[in-house]
Parts: C-alpha cells; structure tokens; sequence
C-alpha cells in the first residue's frame, strides 16, 4: 500500500521508504549493501517482511531517490 493504511502503518511504502532514507541519513551512507541495509532496517524499526522492504526500495527508485549500481548495491542518486 503506498498511502498510510490505518491497521498497519508500517507496511505504506511512504514509511518504509522514509525509515530507509533515514538508515542513509543517519549512518551517513552514499551506498550500502542490500543485505546490510534489510538488517539495518529490522534492527532499527522491527521487523518488516524482505517483500516489503523491497516494495520501499522499488518505491524510491521510482521517485528517484537511489539506484542500483553493476556490483548490485544501493546508492543514492546524486
């Protein structure tokens, strides 16, 4: 669900794209690993299903937000 739904506000891609961001933002990354970046996410905000998590990540790629480089890690769009 991309826009907040009531009973499970943690699975709207808004917030879960919005946590990730705020994994970025807050170990200072330009890049990281899938993997890496899934735990840091379940270790910060509880744990979250890896098909949403990747719904957040197709959802900020489509805003622009990261991109996937050749060696297949995340990075922020410059």
């Amino acid at each position: 669900m991309l826009l907040n739904n009531f009973s499970t506000p943690k699975q709207s891609l808004i917030i879960i794209g919005s946590n990730i961001i705020t994994i970025f933002n807050d170990e200072k990354l330009e890049y990281v690993e899938i993997k890496k970046l899934y735990n840091s996410y379940n270790n910060l905000f509880g744990f979250l299903s890896y098909s949403y998590f990747m719904l957040g990540l197709d959802f900020l790629f489509i805003v622009g937000y990261i991109e996937l480089n050749e060696n297949g890690v995340i990075e922020l769009c410059k």
